[in-house]
């Protein structure tokens, strides 16, 4: 065996120890990865102290690197938690927009729902309206009819009573139970009756009186007849009784340049003749007893549309009183048609 010297051995067991130590450094996981390199191995036997600050500063450098990707992810957390927020804000108040907007247009669809109905409404207040006033327009018309009737009646009975004196229409008078047992006149006044029984007569009730009885009815018509109660002699001797004459000279009561037909009845000898030319209040003259007599009947001429076929007789302007106090011929021909 070779032997050594002293220094010799000495530096082989320095050499042994430091493979050892590294060695032992290696298999205790202080560095991790591969094996150094040779420059390494050198500058760590070199230099152990220096080898364990890189070792830390490797290590802070990974545990910043590390808190740094944390911090990162927590900022990147904080954004995308902020963008849902603002997004389900966002969402919330479209939300919000599109319900107001449905409301807005469900409360414009209710006011023209509204504004539709008030227009049909109105429209069928409008045609209510107009059939009422047509049917109260009937009902006056035929009310105003039968009050013409109803008075025209009533004065022809009262002139076309036998003792009826046509020279002093308003002397003579006739009881009252008399006239309102004539049947014209009972029917007129059921005619009237039957309109006040109209379901539409209560359009009008405001405006026309409703008459119980024909006696009533004769007693509101004051400016056609007159009424009075008188004693009258009977088999049992007196009796009071209502009497009834006429109001007017002539049945006709409109204009006085209206020219209307008319029938007349001489009370002084039964004569009777009748003309186109009477008027209002106007008496002629009888032409067998030149008596004044006023017509007991009257109404608006009719003209023919053959005007002249009928017979042609003269009007006898001298006989006539419209014809003096005109002073002239009281007609438009000196003739007229019968």
């Amino acid at each position: 065996m070779k032997e050594f010297s002293a220094p010799e051995a000495v530096l082989m067991v320095l050499s042994f120890i430091v493979v050892v130590c590294f060695v032992v450094y290696c298999l205790s996981g202080e560095r991790r990865g591969s094996l150094l390199p040779t420059y390494s191995i050198r500058t760590t036997s070199a230099s152990p102290h220096n080898s364990n600050q890189q070792t830390r500063a490797t290590q802070n450098e990974e545990h910043d690197g590390l808190l740094g990707n944390r911090n990162n992810h927590s900022s990147i957390d904080i954004q995308r938690t902020s963008v849902d927020v603002e997004l389900q804000r966002t969402q919330q108040r479209l939300e919000q927009e599109r319900m107001r907007i449905e409301a807005d247009r469900a409360l414009a669809a209710a006011s023209r729902q509204r504004a539709e109905d008030e227009s049909r409404r109105r429209e069928v207040l409008r045609q209510q309206r107009e059939k009422e006033q047509k049917q109260a327009e009937i009902i006056t018309d035929r009310l105003h009819e039968i009050h013409v009737l109803l008075i025209d009646e009533i004065d022809y009975f009262i002139r076309t009573r036998r003792r009826f004196d046509s020279r002093n229409p308003l002397n003579f008078e006739v009881q009252l139970h008399q006239l309102v047992a004539e049947e014209d006149i009972q029917n007129a006044f059921q005619d009237l009756q039957d309109v006040y029984n109209d379901a539409n007569f209560r359009l009008v009730a405001n405006k026309f009186h409703q008459y119980p009885s024909i006696q009533e009815f004769i007693r509101n018509a004051s400016n056609n007849f007159v009424l009075k109660e008188s004693q009258i002699l009977n088999g049992n001797g007196t009796q009071q009784t209502t009497m009834i004459s006429v109001k007017h000279l002539t049945p006709f009561q409109g204009s006085d340049t209206h020219r209307v037909f008319g029938e007349f009845n001489c009370f002084q000898c039964n004569n009777t003749w009748s003309s186109a030319s009477t008027w209002k209040d106007k008496w002629q003259q009888c032409r067998n007893c030149e008596s004044k007599c006023y017509p007991f009947t009257q109404h608006v001429l009719l003209q023919s549309d053959n005007r002249g076929d009928g017979e042609l007789r003269p009007h006898h302007s001298h006989r006539c009183q419209k014809c003096k106090e005109l002073g002239r011929l009281c007609n438009p021909g000196r003739f007229y048609s019968v």
